[in-house]
């Protein structure tokens, strides 16, 4: 699910991928056994799992950070960085 709660239903499968923007919410409903998640953030960034809104501050971090340099998948030349906004 994306989106947080009421958010948007999305079915993944092996060899998909998932770019998603600071602060956007999401979970697993339901996965197969042999599911594998992996999370990767820029360069100099580190994960901080926010459980309920964000507070101000936490508002004011992530409004701070950088568009990625790169797409996670194609490089420097990928869709993300042409289309991040």
């Amino acid at each position: 699910m994306i989106g947080g709660p009421g958010g948007r239903e999305v079915h993944v499968e092996a060899g998909d991928a998932l770019i998603l923007p600071t602060g956007t919410g999401h979970r697993s409903t339901e996965a197969s056994e042999d599911c594998l998640v992996v999370g990767a953030y820029p360069h100099g960034q580190d994960w901080d799992i926010c459980r309920e809104a964000p507070s101000d501050g936490a508002r004011q971090r992530m409004a701070s950070l950088p568009a990625p340099h790169a797409d996670p998948l194609r490089g420097t030349t990928g869709p993300l960085t042409e289309q991040w906004a």
